[in-house]
């Protein structure tokens, strides 16, 4: 959408485009914004954030999948992440307590016994200020204050099921 609105219509305000996107799918505006974003509403409501201080990304990708649709009929949230905590933090710049308000509430929908959980638990014995299920599942993400604690942590995890790579945020 962006490289067609580069081409074609380079005039056209970003919102309109973040609108037509929402036509497409409900994660599409943000993927047409981008950076680090407040999502609220079905997709359309954005809000720009200061961005991540740097840190690293590990992201485990394992065999296993979820559907979106299903994950959503099993949940039932009581408890809703802290957003205000989250903008304060990304304000300060604040990585540990960024780090802290990290999470999925999809989790809580797991089984128990989820590889999730352990690669999860993997990540975070190596050194992962903090891992999570990334969307409705099922990839994990690690995010790592330093860059060395992220590559170590991706080679350790090599040779079990899952793609990794590692990135800077």
């Amino acid at each position: 959408l962006r490289g067609l609105r580069k081409l074609y219509a380079p005039e056209l305000p970003m919102e309109a485009l973040e609108r037509m996107g929402m036509e497409l799918g409900s994660d599409v505006p943000y993927c047409v914004r981008g950076g680090t974003v407040l999502v609220q509403g079905k997709g359309e409501q954005l809000l720009s954030l200061r961005a991540l201080p740097e840190c690293w990304f590990v992201v485990c990708k394992p065999q296993v999948s979820f559907s979106t649709a299903e994950m959503y009929r099993r949940l039932d949230v009581a408890v809703h992440p802290d957003t205000r905590r989250m903008m304060d933090a990304l304000q300060r710049r604040d990585l540990a307590e960024i780090f802290s308000q990290i999470g999925n509430v999809f989790e809580q929908v797991l089984p128990p016994g989820s590889e999730i959980f352990a690669i999860r638990d993997r990540l975070l014995t190596l050194g992962a200020g903090t891992a999570c299920m990334s969307g409705s599942g099922s990839a994990v993400v690690g995010f790592f204050s330093q860059e060395e604690a992220a590559r170590l942590s991706a080679a350790a995890m090599t040779g079990v099921p899952f793609v990794r790579c590692v990135g800077r945020g």
